[in-house]
């Protein structure tokens, strides 16, 4: 029996708008996991700086889906996650706010 685990980070954009209401805008395969900004000074030159938000959300996450592949968690998240995709009936339609447009 094949006992290896496999997992992909997905990127979520989320709009909320006025009313707290949440729309999917897009889901990235590939997100950044980048927590450096690149900021262009004065003299021409650029440097990176670190962004303390980026770093906590995307190590969190980082260090969380490892976990839970390896089965290492503690049990915070256990039973939190459920398939999304694909819908049984093959419609991705109410996933995007553009098509409610």
């Amino acid at each position: 029996m094949d006992n290896s685990k496999v997992f992909h980070i997905l990127g979520l954009d989320v709009l909320i708008d006025k009313k707290n209401r949440a729309w999917l805008m897009e889901i990235n395969s590939n997100p950044s996991l980048n927590i450096f900004l690149e900021r262009e000074k004065e003299d021409g030159t650029s440097e990176k700086i670190l962004q303390e938000i980026d770093k906590l959300i995307k190590s969190k996450v980082v260090t969380e889906t490892i976990n839970i592949v390896a089965g290492k968690g503690d049990g915070e998240f256990e039973g939190c996650f459920e398939q999304l995709l694909p819908v049984e009936d093959g419609s991705m339609d109410e996933y995007y706010v553009w098509n409610k447009a």
